[in-house]
């Protein structure tokens, strides 16, 4: 992800939070991004 999504803000913790959002927005779940990476070879 842009360094932009994470608001000036690089902790583990905040990391976490926005790999969560932005996966649960574009996929629906890590299941479900996983597929996609598996199908496609990329994410």
């Amino acid at each position: 992800l842009d360094a932009s999504y994470l608001n000036g803000d690089y902790s583990a913790a905040n990391q976490e939070i926005v790999a969560e959002q932005y996966v649960a927005s574009r996929y629906g779940s890590w299941e479900a991004a996983k597929a996609f990476w598996e199908a496609n070879g990329w994410y």
